[in-house]
């Protein structure tokens, strides 16, 4: 039980960051494609995860 709350808590945090994150850049033309796997890797790992995220959206052409 501990471990689901704990992964839905890292998908909440990921999903309010990531909306966040692509309302602000759609004002420069900026974002990230929205999926429970992006926002878990943004939940759990924070800021270098977007930064992980959009770089391989991006450049790698993945949307995670």
């Amino acid at each position: 039980m501990k471990t689901i709350f704990w992964f839905i808590k890292k998908i909440a945090f990921g999903f309010v960051a990531l909306y966040a994150f692509n309302f602000i850049g759609s004002f420069i033309n900026i974002g990230v494609a929205s999926n429970w796997l992006s926002y878990f890797i943004i939940g759990t790992l924070g800021v270098p995860g977007l930064l992980i995220v959009y770089i391989a959206n991006v450049l790698l052409g993945f949307w995670l």
